[in-house]
């Protein structure tokens, strides 16, 4: 099932967003602790970055991202491939994203204090 999935993605990649939509995007650490011997194990905490179109279909994307490539130079590129020109893009403050309205897209921020 997985492999069928995973074909049907590439064979139809999700663009969200355009013109007058919004797409929420967010950086956020997971991490699960693996149950052994009576024991709670930590494991490495992994980077995920995604996000969620406006429209009333289930459109969203998530991508694992290494935590020191979570930057510009990682992340907008993946907001290019996956998010229409165009688009509203809702983001956190963080100084990754200052470039998105230089690049066609309509930067609005969220202050999480």
């Amino acid at each position: 099932m997985r492999d069928v999935c995973l074909a049907d993605m590439l064979r139809n990649p999700i663009h969200l967003g355009g013109p007058g939509h919004v797409v929420a995007t967010d950086v956020s650490v997971v991490a699960k602790a693996k149950h052994g011997n009576g024991h709670a194990r930590p494991v490495p905490a992994q980077w995920v970055f995604g996000g969620k179109g406006s429209s009333w279909a289930l459109t969203l994307f998530m991508e694992l991202v290494p935590q020191h490539d979570a930057d510009a130079a990682t992340l907008i590129p993946i907001i290019q491939r996956l998010t229409l020109p165009g688009s509203n893009v809702w983001s956190d403050e963080w100084a990754t994203y200052n470039q998105l309205n230089a690049l066609g897209y309509v930067q609005e921020t969220v202050n999480h204090s």
